[in-house]
């Protein structure tokens, strides 16, 4: 039970914005049976380097930790994944990106343009999985269907080891599961994440999630898919939650 897409930690970015806010998102997350939250903040090329990020994310973990394990409802109860959001943007792939991965893992979760995709956005997410060696995760894939067609999706789709990750909150209405289905290409690498920033109320809400996806054939499908990815991920993180 992994949330593989949360910004809990406090002071990173636009997410948690102290410890409060970090701790009730942990609660939240514990309250849906959620045992693990991957800490992805964003990371922006250009804007800092891969060390001075990592300094941040030490001292915001520090923190948050220390939080935790004084809340007797949450010490023992929920693991934090160290991980990063990174921003794809042209030569991101010539920085080394290992130490952003899920920890413990070879698992980069990358974010892509909000925007049509770019000329160079395939060559640069080649360059991570063939160059750096790294599996790449795509973040909130079910949010991009206005600027990517199927089509152009289903280029990435071939990337070996690629994951596609998905906001509980978007797929839990008939309405926008059924859009979602028909745009998304075949996969069997799926996972879920919140995407929880803290005050903007997205949650997993991962039993309203497995109880829309398993009402039709394709929804339990991506059900099983969902599983299966989860469960080997989380074997690979298991030596870095903390």
């Amino acid at each position: 039970m992994i949330d593989f897409h949360t910004h809990c930690l406090p002071g990173m970015d636009d997410g948690a914005v102290d410890e409060a806010a970090s701790l009730t998102m942990l609660q939240d997350s514990v309250a849906q049976g959620i045992t693990a939250v991957a800490a992805t903040s964003h990371f922006i090329p250009g804007e800092e380097s891969v060390s001075l990020y990592l300094e941040r994310r030490a001292a915001a973990l520090e923190r948050v930790l220390a939080v935790r394990d004084a809340d007797p409802t949450l010490a023992g109860s929920i693991h934090i994944i160290p991980g990063a959001e990174v921003l794809i943007r042209e030569g991101v792939s010539q920085l080394d990106l290992r130490p952003l991965c899920l920890q413990g893992s070879d698992v980069i979760l990358l974010e892509l343009p909000f925007a049509a995709p770019p000329v160079w956005l395939y060559e640069e997410i080649e360059e991570i999985v063939f160059g750096q060696k790294l599996r790449v995760m795509l973040a909130h894939v079910d949010r991009y269907m206005t600027w990517y067609s199927g089509e152009r999706l289903g280029y990435m789709m071939d990337t070996p080891g690629l994951i596609i990750q998905l906001n509980g909150e978007n797929i839990r209405s008939r309405h926008a599961f059924r859009l979602l289905r028909r745009w998304l290409p075949q996969t069997d690498h799926m996972v879920l994440g919140s995407d929880m920033h803290g005050s903007d109320g997205r949650v997993q809400d991962r039993q309203a999630v497995c109880r829309r996806l398993s009402r039709n054939r394709i929804g339990k499908q991506w059900l099983q898919a969902i599983d299966a990815c989860s469960a080997e991920l989380a074997r690979d993180c298991a030596a870095g939650m903390l």
